[in-house]
């Protein structure tokens, strides 16, 4: 329902706000700031600001589908109908095939789960979704008759993808409540086919950098540019230089790096890093490298919105770095016995969670 604002300004906030996301993608942060408050009313700024943040969660977890490799189509649902009814779209149409890497099933051997995805976020640790929207929510999709899934981003985790994937399954509850917890429980792991990466405990990464250069990408503000990149476990060392040393960085940037030491001689500063997390996700893994690098105007390189924009202009590839690429890094550190795959909760469970969303067995 519009407000007497929105009559006065001519369009919904919802509306204001799907505009001014659309001008965000692809304009300066001057520029955006300048038409968002000729834009917005007085006092009304940190509403709207509110509003296009949600909007971008939306664009997040589309991309987030798309680094996965397990959705076939996704596609976002106007959410202002010409026929007005009891019901609301959710956010998205897609259609999820992942395969199941316990038993080295691949998306082939998945008929498919179509659904309809509706996008949250909260910077609370659960988020409650209320009565009347979940009536509505549901009644949509019980006019298409597909299942309704719920994607909850969790804004406190702002460095990793902390996603959480709910079934509302049960239409018989008035009220869903998302939490933290639902992270294992969910249907996340079985949807992208998630596994992690564990770190050989023990392990410490060694980085010499240098302020007297400038050549390589990887550059630590107070020390420089960084020229070497060791990972030493005990007496065991795997020394990367120059632009290599730069990539494994990154890659292992997706496990909290935070310095215990470090030993300046001249220009050069060796640091010693420690993990911070003992495992990672591949989606965090993934989400951290293309996370990494900034534009001209300081803005990380993991700007949803921006990105799908430029998938718009046809760029071959949205992403620094895809899923597959990621993984072979996983694996040669796995053949160097740096890392060790592991799954979430029961393999059992798995087994049956994939094979009951369409997994053939």
């Amino acid at each position: 329902m519009r407000t007497n604002k929105d009559k006065k300004r001519g369009v919904s906030d919802l509306e204001l706000a799907k505009a001014l996301k659309g001008i965000r993608a692809v304009a300066s942060d001057e520029q955006y700031e300048r038409i968002q408050a000729e834009f917005s009313a007085e006092g009304d700024l940190e509403r709207i600001a509110s509003r296009v943040s949600a909007l971008t969660e939306e664009d997040e977890f589309a991309v987030l589908c798309r680094m996965m490799g397990t959705v076939t189509h996704i596609v976002p649902l106007g959410q202002s109908p010409l026929i007005k009814g009891d019901s609301t779209a959710a956010d998205f149409m897609a259609r999820f095939q992942p395969g199941l890497w316990i038993d080295n099933k691949k998306p082939e051997d998945h008929k498919g789960y179509p659904c309809f995805v509706e996008v949250k976020s909260t910077s609370k640790l659960k988020l409650k979704i209320s009565q009347a929207d979940l009536l509505r929510r549901r009644s949509f999709a019980a006019s298409f008759g597909l299942p309704l899934l719920f994607a909850v981003r969790f804004t406190r985790f702002p460095g990793n993808a902390y996603w959480v994937i709910l079934h509302d399954s049960d239409w018989s509850k008035p009220t869903l409540t998302v939490s933290v917890k639902d992270l294992f429980s969910g249907l996340r792991h079985v949807l992208f086919n998630e596994y992690w990466y564990m770190l050989r405990p023990g392990t410490i990464f060694e980085c010499v950098f240098d302020r007297a250069t400038d050549e390589y990408a990887m550059r630590h503000a107070e020390y420089g540019g960084l020229l070497t990149f060791t990972i030493v476990n005990g007496d065991r060392a795997i020394l990367f230089e120059h632009e290599e040393a730069s990539l494994w960085s990154a890659f292992f940037e997706a496990y909290r790096l935070r310095k215990v030491d470090s030993r300046p001689a001249g220009s050069r500063t060796t640091a010693a890093f420690e993990p911070g997390v003992a495992a990672c996700s591949i989606i965090d893994l993934v989400y951290c490298f293309n996370s990494l690098p900034v534009d001209a105007d300081g803005r990380r390189g993991f700007d949803a919105s921006r990105m799908i924009a430029r998938a718009d202009l046809g760029q071959k590839s949205i992403l620094i770095a895809e899923r597959d690429k990621i993984d072979a890094g996983a694996v040669r550190m796995q053949q160097a016995g740096v890392l060790f795959l592991v799954g979430v909760g029961s393999v059992e469970d798995h087994r049956r969670l994939w094979a009951e969303y369409g997994g053939r067995t």
